[in-house]
């Protein structure tokens, strides 16, 4: 069963990137855009954990799979809505339990080279996990990440590192100190 708190925090963080969205597609017109564009990502966690209870399990390194879109503005400013889903796995134990995820992240794209750019950036969601025994840690994400882009006609790929800090607490437990390892590939228009 979904507790009160859960719904209300969903709710807040589905408003939440609904408002974003409104801000950015209202300021589209005022800056310069550089154009939409979707893709797809696949990675991997590289570490992570639950603490709560007097007790610690780290997390297995698994595979992180996703797609996303969104647009450039004035070929600095990335703006990305994306979804993700893994299945997390703990050391010493047997079960594992799927992860989903739907974020909004920003990027500042420095100029390296010609084609190649430096991203850092933020980024706010909502995680939901797919066993009902685990909707207690259903909750709020945030986080930052960094990473390098490669421009090549209308494709790109790239590769981030980023750090999620996970907001919900239920049992008396929490997902800590979750780092990811990500590649991308997307096509703009």
């Amino acid at each position: 069963m979904i507790k009160q708190g859960t719904n209300m925090n969903m709710k807040t963080t589905l408003f939440s990137l609904f408002t974003v969205g409104l801000v950015v597609a209202g300021n589209v017109n005022a800056a310069t855009t550089s154009g939409y564009f979707m893709g797809a990502s696949v990675g991997a966690n590289l570490s992570g954990g639950v603490e709560g209870q007097g007790y610690t399990a780290d997390l297995e390194s698994t595979k992180i799979m996703g797609i996303n879109g969104g647009l450039i503005l004035e070929n600095v400013h990335r703006i990305t809505l994306a979804y993700q889903h893994q299945d997390l796995k703990f050391k010493d134990f047997d079960e594992k339990t799927g992860l989903s995820t739907v974020k909004a992240k920003y990027d500042y794209m420095f100029s390296l080279a010609n084609n190649l750019s430096w991203t850092v950036g933020g980024q706010l969601g909502n995680e939901m996990y797919d066993e009902k025994l685990n909707q207690e840690l259903n909750g709020m994400i945030y986080g930052a990440q960094t990473g390098l882009d490669y421009r090549l006609g209308n494709w790109s790929a790239g590769a981030e590192v980023e750090y999620v800090l996970h907001n919900a607490e239920g049992l008396g437990q929490t997902i800590a100190n979750q780092a990811n390892f990500m590649t991308n590939v997307a096509y703009h228009f």
